[in-house]
């Protein structure tokens, strides 16, 4: 039946639909991850080479200059990317059925790769919006795709 306040109306398939957004849910989780260890890998090498050729006050200020550069092309690049993510998770979810499938997983990427980029170089910025904005690109794919939202 139908329960008052709800538009959806239960059957059967929820709990395997459930399942296939859990799934996606860990491999959006593995991937951040794997971002992570790979993007703190080099600059944990930078930082060890940079401190022993200049020092390292010279070192902060090279890593947060590359580290804002490569933010600002990649946030060119991938508008949805630029920010904390506030802001684009209506643009995601609202608009994002004028977006491709294709921009919309790029930029989620991008997304990640961009947070990696300025938490390992010095910026300062919390998690929850950027999880937030990637879980909203990766569900407005499933929607845009697959044609089936609640």
């Amino acid at each position: 039946t139908l329960l008052p306040g709800f538009l959806h109306l239960y059957s059967t398939t929820d709990v395997f639909i459930g399942m296939f957004f859990g799934v996606m849910g860990a491999a959006l989780a593995l991937a951040y991850f794997i971002t992570a260890g790979i993007t703190k890998g080099l600059t944990g090498k930078a930082k060890i080479y940079l401190d022993e050729k200049i020092g390292k006050e010279k070192r902060i200020l090279i890593l947060a200059t590359v580290g804002g550069l490569l933010y600002g092309v990649l946030g060119y690049i991938f508008p949805l990317t630029v920010g904390d993510g506030s802001y684009q998770i209506g643009t995601a979810v609202v608009k994002g059925g004028n977006i491709s499938a294709s921009v919309l997983i790029a930029s989620l990427f991008v997304k990640m790769l961009t947070y990696w980029i300025s938490n390992e170089t010095g910026f300062v910025g919390g998690l929850l919006y950027p999880l937030l904005l990637m879980g909203s690109l990766l569900g407005r794919v499933f929607v845009n795709e697959v044609g089936w939202s609640w």
